[in-house]
């Protein structure tokens, strides 16, 4: 299945996700939270200058083995991380620095892929190093993260997906076509439907409804538009695909995003059509 994921402050992709608003759990019997005082113990990690040439693969490192629940997909897990260019080792993502914990779903396609890839199995507890090539990211280049696992949180229902004839009865889902032009080679983002509410403004917390679609056979792998299926979209790195299609976008409205393979997992372009139900 053809997925794209991109780092939003998950917490995606959804539902999707969500960003955690509180103080961290307190450590349960079952081992699924850190306490607030193991949590303040942490200390900020540090990303070592990267050396040799640009990875290829996804590296995965664990610096220390949690001691908790493992990450599964449907899990809802909460993080601290710390990300920077590979290239320069010069950090410029994160959620420290008086910024909230982040929270969201693996499996819910709201973070890139090197994250849905690299943080399953991962313990609460645990700190792990990723080296996330570009096809892994959003395509602007390798990263180097050092992530947290804080929690993890209840399973949840992952969006289901399907071929374009799920069966949902949604009168305002967008139809499903085969493009009559080749894939493009940059992101295309085409207003369909002008909003009336507020715009957004990165960054920015948003709930959307959105359906992923396969560029070369026009077949739906991914739905999140039935009125029961709201994404909630976390936009804090202002070059994701999400960041940079719905910036701007009014509440009420509606967009179609024509991602490049670059952009997505590199073995094939796809579009995503979303409507803004609200900014959060």
């Amino acid at each position: 299945m053809k997925r794209l994921a991109l780092i939003c402050g998950v917490c995606v992709p959804l539902t999707l996700a969500a960003c955690g608003g509180s103080s961290p759990p307190e450590r349960t019997k079952s081992g699924t939270a850190m306490s607030a005082v193991e949590i303040a113990q942490l200390g900020t990690p540090r990303i070592e200058p990267p050396s040799g040439p640009l990875p290829k693969r996804l590296v995965v490192k664990d610096r220390k083995v949690g001691w908790g629940a493992a990450a599964a997909a449907a899990n809802e897990v909460t993080i601290d991380y710390v990300g920077a260019d590979y290239k320069t080792g010069v950090e410029r993502w994160g959620s420290r620095g008086g910024l909230e914990a982040f929270r969201f779903q693996l499996g819910g396609y709201a973070v890139i892929p090197g994250w849905e890839q690299g943080l399953k199995g991962m313990r609460v507890g645990g700190r792990r190093e990723l080296i996330v090539p570009s096809r892994l990211a959003t395509g602007e280049g390798a990263r180097i993260y050092v992530v947290d696992l804080l929690a993890v949180h209840r399973q949840t229902k992952l969006p289901v997906a399907v071929g374009a004839s799920d069966g949902i009865q949604d009168p305002g889902r967008p139809s499903v076509r085969v493009p009559d032009r080749p894939a493009p080679k940059s992101l295309v983002v085409e207003e369909l439907r002008k909003g009336s509410g507020p715009a957004v403004e990165i960054p920015a917390e948003v709930t959307v409804k959105y359906l992923g679609i396969d560029y070369k056979t026009g077949l739906a792998f991914f739905n999140a538009w039935g009125p029961d299926r709201p994404s909630h979209l976390s936009l804090r790195d202002p070059h994701s695909v999400w960041a940079v299609g719905l910036d701007g976008m009014r509440a009420g409205g509606r967009r179609r995003l024509i991602v490049p393979a670059r952009l997505g997992y590199g073995n094939g372009a796809l579009t995503y059509a979303v409507e803004l139900l609200s900014i959060d």
